[in-house]
């Protein structure tokens, strides 16, 4: 009986370690830092920024950002709901926006992506 209890408390063990590790970034896995971005230096035009699973296309007129469109995402389905984080930077015409909850990590990859883009602009 013994025995038993101890496989079967050994298969909980490595289940709850698995669930907690498994599939799940960590913290690490988020962009180093976002800068923000001075408008006014960013030309007109379009411009693409890649990070990790995300790409956008950022358009400029006359120094505000006027849509971000996404290029490419591989976005989980928890990451999906940071997709909204753009109406925040339109509205905001700035990266320091608050990350979407739940989805922090795809949220700090669309900024960083944002970031990105918008630097092309300047130089």
């Amino acid at each position: 009986m013994k025995a038993k209890t101890g496989i079967v408390l050994s298969a909980l063990a490595a289940l709850c370690l698995c669930s907690l590790t498994c599939g799940k970034a960590s913290i690490t896995d988020a962009p180093e830092v976002i800068g923000s971005v001075d408008l006014s230096l960013v030309k007109d035009g379009t411009w693409d920024g890649e990070q990790d699973n995300v790409g956008v296309a950022v358009t400029v007129l006359n120094h505000r950002i006027t849509s971000i469109d996404y290029t490419k995402t591989g976005w989980s389905s928890v990451g999906r709901k940071a997709q909204y984080i753009r109406n925040s930077i339109i509205q905001k015409q700035s990266l320091d926006v608050d990350v979407i909850s739940g989805a922090t990590i795809s949220s700090k990859d669309i900024l960083k992506a944002v970031e990105i883009a918008l630097q092309k602009g300047i130089e």
